[in-house]
């Protein structure tokens, strides 16, 4: 079983399903599965469509209600919506109702089902692997499948952005781990990371299409990277050389 799989069973108390398994659970409208949260992590469209739908712009709807760090294992920035009060509410959460119900973040749309990219290691494609997290909230008054529920929640069974994201996280982690590696200056890497979470969630539009602006920006990303890797690489050769 892959190891992330194993992590998240064992965390979280899920299980594995397949698309076509089936489960019950219907939404009272309760709010619980919107407190005692600090895992609702955005992904650029996520933020973007959340802006969107409140006609903000991303940095400020970043600024009114999200909160950034840096990841402890894929030390990349990660954006999350910031929990508010006593019981870590969703800051989204009013009168038990998201506030953007139509364009709420994947993670909270597929609840109470997750998913993850997972590699086949006997051909090494990236797959989709489901979980089913444990229903705190709500009945069981309505069965699904995982396919169907992932139709009714708006989310595409072969979502080629989910892919492309979690290819992008991947490759990147790779190589701020090089930099970080080779880079003498604490200075240069939080500047680095400054840099990443623009160009990963922030410099967006909402007047114009998602997709084009991603690709834009993971372009321009990837060419900062790479150049400060054959800068850094450069550097270190010379270290090598006056030693």
């Amino acid at each position: 079983m892959d190891e992330v799989i194993k992590d998240a069973i064992g965390r979280y108390g899920a299980k594995i399903v397949g698309l076509d398994d089936s489960f019950e659970f219907r939404c009272t409208e309760c709010g619980k599965c919107c407190t005692n949260r600090e895992d609702i992590l955005l992904t650029p469209r996520d933020l973007f469509r959340a802006a969107k739908e409140l006609n903000m712009t991303v940095m400020d709807f970043f600024s009114e209600y999200c909160e950034k760090y840096i990841g402890d294992n894929s030390r990349l920035p990660v954006i999350r919506l910031k929990p508010r009060g006593t019981i870590r509410r969703c800051p989204l959460l009013e009168n038990r109702r998201c506030r953007i119900h139509r364009s709420k973040p994947v993670i909270c749309a597929m609840f109470p089902v997750g998913r993850m990219v997972t590699t086949d290691r006997s051909t090494g494609k990236n797959e989709t692997s489901y979980l089913l997290n444990p229903i705190i909230c709500g009945d069981n008054s309505e069965a699904h499948t995982v396919r169907e529920w992932l139709l009714e929640s708006g989310v595409p069974v072969h979502d080629e952005f989910f892919y492309k994201w979690y290819e992008q996280i991947e490759e990147m982690h790779l190589k701020v781990k090089a930099i970080k590696g080779m880079c003498s200056s604490a200075e240069v890497v939080h500047i680095t990371w400054d840099l990443m979470s623009i160009l990963l969630y922030l410099n967006y539009d909402i007047a114009e299409p998602f997709d084009e602006q991603f690709d834009h920006n993971m372009h321009h990303l990837n060419k900062m990277l790479d150049g400060l890797l054959a800068g850094e690489g450069a550097d270190e050769d010379e270290r090598r050389e006056e030693s």
